[in-house]
């Protein structure tokens, strides 16, 4: 077994600090208390009111950062929120990957996206669809306010990020919010910051999922289905002898059914059209909006141990 350290890294959604998922951590220090976990400060969200960073500066970040701990030696699972999907997808694509304990090194073990943007090379996030629905976008510019220096604000947090679809009345909410308290959702609040607005205009160039783990195929015989040469998906895993010739790092995704900033309609799009490309991804739902760090803390935590658990 290696004895590599681990590392969760978290790459934020747009809008959100290292701060926005205190709590969050804070449950997976106490579910994981043997693994370093990192939250990665992307520079183009910010209160600087000239700011020069941007969706490349991001990603450059990111995979300096990333890159950085690979070289220590460690092990890293990215969980990526939201916009940190565009942000990771694009950094993380050809790093190196670990996957399988006795492999020595640091490297990727999974890449997991948390209602977050999994998106094909030359992409925008405000554009998800890309040419199948050119003129289907994102971000509805009424919940946002631009400021001076090209920065972005969210008016309302709550209705995009916490609230379901439908939801209005204060008894909403109160579903709506699930685990968080009424005191954790006014700090979180205070975590969350513009973003420069050049990131809506700039187009992905690499896809780190597209490297993840392949759906198997499996040849069938005559004397289990009774049609020669029909082939049998399944999920991709490592051979016995370790190889795992199959991919890269596991790849999961966690939807968010009452999610309203990126649609239950277009996780599952994007999710199927990887599955399509090959990549075999993992997908856990949650009955929640699109900050389950905050609404649905202990579930999500669950997800995690089940796919890191040590």
């Amino acid at each position: 077994m290696s004895s590599s350290p681990t590392d969760i890294v978290l790459v934020p959604g747009g809008w959100h600090t290292p701060s926005s998922y205190r709590k969050f951590t804070t449950a997976l220090s106490a579910a994981f208390p043997s693994l370093r976990i990192t939250v990665l400060p992307l520079p183009s969200i910010t209160n600087d009111p000239s700011p020069i960073a941007d969706y490349y500066t991001d990603t450059t970040f990111v995979r300096s950062s990333v890159s950085s701990m690979i070289a220590q030696g460690r092990r890293l699972a990215i969980l990526m929120h939201s916009y940190g999907g565009h942000v990771g997808s694009n950094a993380l694509a050809n790093l190196p990957h670990h996957i399988h304990p006795s492999q020595n090194g640091g490297g990727i073990t999974h890449l997991i996206y948390l209602a977050a943007a999994l998106l094909p090379p030359q992409t925008l996030m405000s554009v998800p669809y890309g040419d199948d629905r050119p003129n289907e976008t994102l971000v509805d510019w009424d919940d946002f306010g631009f400021m001076e220096g090209g920065r972005v604000k969210a008016l309302r947090p709550v209705e995009m990020w916490i609230r379901w679809p439908g939801s209005s009345t204060s008894s909403d909410l109160e579903r709506d919010r699930g685990e968080a308290t009424e005191e954790e959702i006014q700090e979180y609040l205070k975590t969350i910051i513009p973003i420069s607005a050049r990131v809506f205009s700039q187009r992905s160039e690499e896809a780190a999922w597209m490297g993840g783990r392949k759906i198997r195929r499996e040849r069938e015989g005559k004397e289990e289905n009774g049609e020669e040469g029909k082939e049998a998906m399944g999920p991709g895993r490592e051979n016995e002898d370790g190889k795992g010739g199959e991919g890269g790092p596991d790849v999961v995704y966690v939807m968010c059914t009452k999610d309203t900033a990126v649609p239950y309609e277009l996780q599952e799009w994007m999710v199927e059209r990887a599955r399509g490309k090959g990549v075999d991804v993992q997908v856990r739902k949650l009955e929640t909006g699109h900050i389950p760090m905050l609404t649905k803390t202990g579930e999500l935590v669950k997800i995690l141990e089940e796919f890191l658990g040590e």
